[in-house]
């Protein structure tokens, strides 16, 4: 993958409460014509000029598709193949758990986004539209994710620019239906398209930093006295359930705070559990599932209409656990039926797949930038323009 002057430019917007940026490539209507006298000649010779430069396009776009159609056919290869030669992968350790869809097929899909995807990076305005990053807070994974992508160099080009929060787009419904939006706020039902959006992992990150107690070696599950945990404010519709049910009830077994007590480390909870509770708030994403995989404690995620990130390339069913809102007063009784064996499986899943959800500066491979990258290119894979 590489940023370029010429390319694909695939429409792109991080919404999340927050500044977000969609990229609008004028078309050649859009061109300002100065008043001024008619003069037969040079509206012709503009006219001709309008369709050169939309042959040019159509040529462009052909050529780009030619290509798309060549990764397109690898992939599909590589899925009826089936598994990576050998038993490791990525980072050369054995793999005990598989955390992927299709092994193969997500291997050679990164390896043909690395050979032929291209972004175009615009140069932002004065006073900034997008962001008051590096975001070192809730919204880490959009001001990290950008601040990435500004690193690259600039194109200079006609573009617009300017459309806030996560239901702005909607203000222009070509937009809205034609661009690939990359949200945190992943809910299907208020409208997010799981075969057109990107679903991409909510982080919280107060320093900028992997908080230093998840990055030490880490508790043994042996060592994990809480069968779950769970601390966070009451809002939304699901925790208040969550906290009627189980809060001040089993506190040595399965500790649910609404305010952690004075004393208490939250990470401390978070080392000594095995599965860690991940109820959505207002947002159907939360934190707590990627500080969960940090923390390589097994996330049961209790929500409804949350598209998860990387769900097309990741078996989020072999490192998590999922708890319909119904079921919480059940909690308890499900997770303590899990059996040993598969709640060692699912925790190798955990470490395995911790890598995809790590920032890291310059952006390595296979790291969350370039996860949110992959989910984009999947995308634009979907969609044949001519």
């Amino acid at each position: 993958m590489m940023a370029s002057k010429k390319g694909v430019m695939d429409q792109l917007s991080c919404d999340c409460w927050k500044p977000a940026l969609l990229f609008i490539t004028l078309s050649p209507n859009s061109i300002p014509i100065q008043p001024g006298p008619v003069n037969q000649s040079e509206t012709g010779s503009f006219v001709q000029e309008l369709a050169h430069r939309k042959e040019k396009k159509i040529r462009r776009t052909k050529r780009v598709e030619r290509e798309l159609d060549i990764a397109r056919m690898a992939i599909r290869e590589a899925s009826k193949r089936g598994g990576v030669n050998g038993s490791t992968w990525l980072d050369g350790k054995e793999n005990k758990v598989n955390v992927y869809r299709n092994r193969a097929a997500f291997f050679k899909s990164y390896a043909e986004m690395e050979k032929r995807f291209k972004v175009y990076v615009y140069e932002e305005g004065e006073p900034p539209l997008i962001h008051r990053g590096p975001c070192k807070n809730i919204y880490t994974t959009e001001g990290r994710f950008i601040e990435e992508l500004e690193q690259m160099p600039p194109v200079n080009g006609p573009y617009e620019r300017g459309m806030r929060g996560p239901d702005a787009s909607k203000g222009h419904p070509a937009l809205h239906a034609n661009s690939i939006r990359a949200l945190c706020n992943a809910n299907s039902s208020e409208g997010f398209l799981p075969y057109k959006d990107v679903s991409i992992p909510e982080i919280n990150l107060v320093t900028g930093d992997i908080p230093s107690q998840l990055l030490a070696p880490l508790p043994p599950l042996a060592s994990r006295i809480f069968l779950a945990f769970f601390v966070g404010r009451v809002h939304g519709p699901i925790r208040p359930v969550l906290l009627q049910h189980w809060e001040g009830k089993d506190m040595g077994y399965l500790p649910v705070y609404n305010i952690l007590p004075e004393g208490l480390d939250y990470y401390s909870f978070m080392l000594h559990s095995r599965f860690c509770l991940c109820p959505s708030g207002y947002e159907v994403a939360s934190p707590r599932i990627v500080e969960a995989i940090y923390a390589e404690c097994i996330p049961v995620i209790i929500s409804q209409s949350y598209v998860l990130p990387f769900f097309d390339v990741l078996n989020w069913e072999a490192f998590s656990v999922s708890v319909s809102v119904e079921e919480i007063p059940r909690l308890k009784e499900i997770l303590e039926a899990i059996p040993q064996e598969e709640i060692e499986r699912m925790r190798e899943g955990v470490k395995e797949v911790k890598k995809h959800f790590v920032f890291h500066q310059p952006p390595q491979s296979f790291d969350v930038f370039y996860m949110i990258l992959h989910s984009v290119w999947l995308r634009r894979l979907n969609v044949r323009i001519l």
